[in-house]
């Protein structure tokens, strides 16, 4: 298979399960408006009208018919078969590849119910976080475990994975106070993991490069100070924004200076680190770096209800903006990097 015809498999899905997404989206909305499962103003809820619930089953079922008939489709070819899904999968998950798929998708169907019961019955906190721990251990069972620093045996490995599998699960829940937010959070995440996990041989080498010739050039660290302005900037300016296209543009460029961000501030850890502990500090850094977003959520949904989602969001890129000029002009050393 040519790079043209991969990419053009890869679009040719991608629209296909839009399409059936937007679809599904739609008769869940009818369904929920039909049986009254709306989710009413209240609290932190920043909508002023009954919304319908469901949508999210919409997604689950995309993602489940394009991931299982996706499977089959290749199960089922004489150029690929089975074997060559049993590989795949392997490489993709490790040893025991098939059994950690099947925990996986079993894991995120029931953590799917879980969420359908707690919307139609409105499950007490306590019973809806057993549930969780208790799918993610059966995750767990097939196979999945989380192995970091010293959680490596399978006591405090099950431990860890336990812990990041409920606290994403409720990081995303706290988003829920605004339509479309946990969406889009979510094909954001995926598009850049998506781009990530591209095997190709260019990709590869074009970043090695990329990163090779930007560390000849100094002051790499005063780049990524101006770039957290920047992002702090349009992040506040997006947040107070009473104009819609306004808001697009702000969202663009806000983007673009996160995606600079994250790019510089990794390629920068790993320059000034040396060999021999590259690897340490790489993993305290994406540990710090991936571990902080879900609290960050957790603070931010706590905080909505009281302030509002315009003043938190605006109040972080002002934070973030005031702290980066600081330590552009104040810690020297830091921008001369």
């Amino acid at each position: 298979m040519t790079l043209l015809s991969e990419w053009l498999l890869y679009i040719g899905l991608l629209c296909g399960a839009t399409a059936l997404s937007a679809t599904l989206t739609e008769g869940a909305r009818c369904l929920a408006l039909r049986w009254g499962v709306l989710d009413h103003p209240a609290g932190r809820k920043i909508h002023h009208h009954p919304t319908p619930l469901l949508g999210g089953a919409a997604i689950v079922a995309t993602f489940y018919i394009v991931t299982l008939a996706g499977a089959a489709v290749v199960a089922g070819t004489d150029r690929l078969g089975v074997e060559w899904l049993r590989v795949a999968l392997e490489r993709l998950l490790g040893p025991e590849g098939e059994r950690k798929a099947i925990g996986i998708l079993a894991g995120g169907l029931l953590m799917f119910l879980l969420g359908v019961v707690d919307d139609l019955k409105a499950l007490r906190p306590k019973w809806k976080l057993a549930g969780q721990v208790a799918i993610s251990l059966l995750t767990v069972w097939f196979g999945v475990r989380a192995e970091l620093f010293i959680f490596r045996d399978p006591v405090t490995s099950t431990a860890l994975t336990v812990f990041w599998l409920v606290l994403i699960t409720n990081s995303m829940n706290l988003l829920d106070n605004m339509d479309g937010l946990c969406g889009g959070i979510s094909v954001i995440a995926a598009a850049t993991l998506a781009l990530a996990m591209q095997p190709g041989a260019d990709m590869v080498i074009a970043r090695a490069l990329l990163v090779a010739a930007r560390g000849k050039r100094p002051h790499l660290g005063r780049d990524a100070l101006v770039g957290l302005i920047l992002l702090g900037l349009f992040e506040a300016l997006f947040a107070f924004s009473r104009d819609f296209r306004l808001s697009l543009v702000f969202a663009f460029f806000g983007g673009m200076a996160l995606i600079a961000c994250f790019a510089l501030l990794s390629s920068l850890v790993q320059l000034i680190a040396t060999d021999e502990m590259r690897g340490r500090v790489m993993s305290l850094y994406n540990i710090a770096f991936r571990g902080g977003m879900p609290i960050g959520s957790l603070v931010a949904g706590a905080l909505t209800p009281v302030f509002g989602i315009a003043a938190v969001v605006g109040s972080c890129g002002i934070l973030l903006t005031l702290l980066a000029a600081y330590l552009l002009v104040f810690h020297r050393r830091l921008a001369a990097l």
